[in-house]
């Protein structure tokens, strides 16, 4: 089978930039993630589209910016700590890591704004689908990375505001875990019913499952930031038709992996 020549020019850099680092880079399926040791890219179509190649750059500045600073340590310990709620340290840091990797790398802020650009309307439509905690953590981390660009959900963050603006003394994954502590203790006293259901007695598991703040059922966080839905974002080409699942960008935080925020929802 011929290789796609774009996927072996991208492992190349990918390679290049991380040698420094000791990870290994390669192109398969059709999701973005980093568990520290490895990145993973999607598999690309040929030829390749421009938006496309750009996009694929901007999993790679992610995932870079995962690798070179976050601590994933302190991310598994955050999932083992709050089972379900792992998008509250998700937003946090991926904010985190995105300014410290435009900060490092020319280019990175180009590559993640023509991303953003690239998806903003499908990620608008699929927040609206979201859950409560779905919404408030794509809010949180639209706050605090550099979009500038709320998708509407400005009112999500409202009471917040104190805790969000310590994300500016947020140097490393151990900061960024604090401040998602405090996030989280915020929103479960402002939503009682779901705090309450997560400690149901056995006897009402089921009942409690359904009620706690999951990654959500539709984003690209809830993988844009932590979903576990079978949507994902997907841009539109210029025919106005969708993209497929390669060329989708979100977020989820297993245990100790980060797939891209903008990525295939599972």
């Amino acid at each position: 089978m011929q290789l796609n020549p774009f996927e072996s020019q991208l492992e190349r850099l990918a390679r290049t930039l991380t040698d420094q680092f000791g990870v290994q880079v390669v192109c398969q399926g059709d999701e973005a993630w980093t568990d520290g040791g490895q990145i993973i890219l999607p598999s690309l179509p040929e030829p390749i589209a421009g938006p496309l190649e750009r996009m694929v750059l901007g999993y790679l500045d992610h995932e870079l910016g995962h690798v070179a600073f976050s601590d994933f340590k302190v991310v598994k310990e955050f999932s083992e700590k709050h089972p379900g709620q792992e998008a509250m340290l998700n937003v946090v840091e991926d904010a985190l890591i995105e300014q410290r990797a435009m900060r490092r790398w020319p280019g990175v802020r180009a590559n993640l704004d023509a991303m953003f650009a690239q998806i903003r309307d499908r990620v608008m439509s699929l927040a609206a689908k979201r859950d409560a905690f779905g919404r408030f953590c794509t809010a949180v981390y639209l706050k605090l990375a550099h979009y500038r660009d709320m998708l509407g959900l400005d009112g999500e963050v409202v009471g917040y505001e104190d805790v969000l603006d310590g994300f500016a003394l947020v140097r490393t994954t151990n900061d960024s875990a604090s401040l998602a502590e405090r996030l989280l203790v915020r929103w479960l006293q402002n939503h009682p019913a779901v705090d309450c259901a997560e400690e149901s007695p056995s006897g009402s598991a089921g009942k409690a499952e359904e009620s706690q703040p999951t990654e959500g059922d539709g984003t690209g966080t809830e993988k844009m930031p932590g979903s576990s839905s079978s949507e994902s974002p997907q841009p539109g080409n210029e025919h106005g038709e969708e993209q497929p699942s390669h060329e989708r960008k979100a977020t989820e935080w297993g245990s100790s992996r980060t797939r891209c925020r903008w990525s295939t929802e599972s």
